[in-house]
């Protein structure tokens, strides 16, 4: 008999609707983190990290469309740990990908044989004990979503030299901090109201994914582009002049645009030269499994933005101007407009990777005087957490 595995659409009842069940690692005076600053009540531009957050609340809103019931496939072993880190320190989430990553490449690893008797059972035992905690950690397919507070520049390390030779990097006025990471790419900026996605998978994995570099990136930016497409369908619903396309592969990402039919003359000429690009993406492989990802801009606030387009070169396309879906449409979107999109999102990824379960789970980060990291879990049917997830949350918060 199949085992049914429900999951309520994010959209109304949230796919976070229920109790949580949270862990806490607490951080002494010599191994202190660094957070962000706290936010003002009036500055509403975290509407992303409030999503996060209703995922765990119960919501009696018995909307559920769309779903992903349908895309989630009962015959296979391949689970999916949804990962919604709120209010991510930069340094923090790229040592959470790096952990994830590690995991899944240990797991792919032969375990080494003992042949000495003597320490044979102790060995054993302690080598049964890793490959159970490397199962639970490594095995997982991971996504992980998210928005970084405080604000930071990141650069490929390949271009990073690159980047301040050619004045990539024009000024830091804010004295935000600089990551020079592993992915591909040039100089970029993150901030709140910015969306950004980090799959952890295995393209080795021989279900629902293909050991091709390529064929993975061109996916993630058409989950993208379909989200992006499908949402302002729903959010505006009336046909209008306003597209999305992908760039060509010296100029990688999404833009948008105007459809020019409709649109004068002077205003064509104007469109046609602009190229305005609103999500930027970059990878990095180790044994075939993927970390970064890609950062789509949705409610970057005029701040920001002017970060994006006068402290920087953003990815070295002197040519391209950095934008906002807010910024396009002139519309300041709500948490709900902001959960439709990720549900839209997820339901591209699922529906092509064949997962057997979902397993939804909030890491938040503190700014109490405790300082502590919070992993929250989602119960199941039955009123339960799982118990490898219960495991994975041990093992993962002694990594953090």
């Amino acid at each position: 008999m199949k085992r049914k595995v429900l999951l309520p659409a994010i959209v109304g009842k949230n796919i976070f609707s229920c109790k949580s069940y949270s862990s806490s690692v607490h951080r002494n005076n010599n191994n202190k983190r660094t957070f962000g600053t706290k936010v003002k009540e009036e500055d509403n531009n975290k509407y992303l990290s409030n999503v996060f957050s209703s995922f765990l609340e119960n919501n009696n809103n018995n909307n559920t469309k769309p779903s992903i019931n349908q895309y989630i496939n009962n015959n296979i072993n391949n689970p999916l740990y949804l990962i919604f880190y709120k209010n991510s320190n930069y340094g923090n989430c790229l040592k959470l990908q790096e952990f994830l990553q590690s995991a899944k490449i240990k797991y792919k690893q032969p375990q080494p044989i003992n042949n000495n008797m003597n320490n044979k059972n102790n060995e054993n035992n302690k080598a049964e004990n890793n490959s159970i905690i490397n199962e639970i950690i490594g095995k997982p397919q991971y996504l992980i979503l998210t928005e970084h507070s405080p604000a930071c520049f990141t650069i490929g390390k390949l271009r990073f030299q690159e980047t301040f030779e050619k004045h990539h990097f024009i000024k830091n006025k804010q004295n935000l901090q600089i990551f020079k990471i592993g992915r591909g790419g040039g100089i970029t900026f993150h901030s709140e109201g910015q969306l950004v996605i980090y799959p952890i998978f295995d393209l080795e994995s021989k279900i629902g994914l293909n050991k091709n570099i390529k064929w993975f990136t061109e996916r993630i930016l058409q989950w993208s582009l379909n989200a992006l497409q499908n949402f302002t369908k729903l959010i505006l619903q009336v046909n209008n002049n306003f597209e999305f396309y992908l760039g060509e592969e010296s100029e990688i990402g999404i833009y948008c645009k105007y459809n020019l039919k409709n649109e004068g003359q002077n205003n064509c000429k104007k469109l046609i030269i602009e190229k305005r690009k609103i999500a930027s993406m970059g990878l990095q492989f180790s044994r075939w499994i993927s970390m970064h990802g890609i950062a789509i801009n949705l409610n970057l606030n005029e701040n920001n933005l002017d970060s994006f387009r006068s402290d920087i070169v953003a990815c070295g396309l002197e040519n391209v101007i950095m934008t906002s879906l807010q910024k396009e449409l002139n519309i300041k979107f709500s948490e709900k407009d902001l959960n439709l999109f990720i549900t839209l999102f997820l339901n591209e990824v699922i529906k092509d990777c064949k997962f057997t379960s979902i397993h939804r789970i909030l890491l938040e980060e503190s700014n109490d005087n405790n300082e502590k990291i919070k992993i929250h879990l989602k119960e199941d049917n039955e009123g339960e957490v799982n118990e490898e997830l219960k495991l994975w949350r041990e093992n993962v918060l002694k990594f953090l």
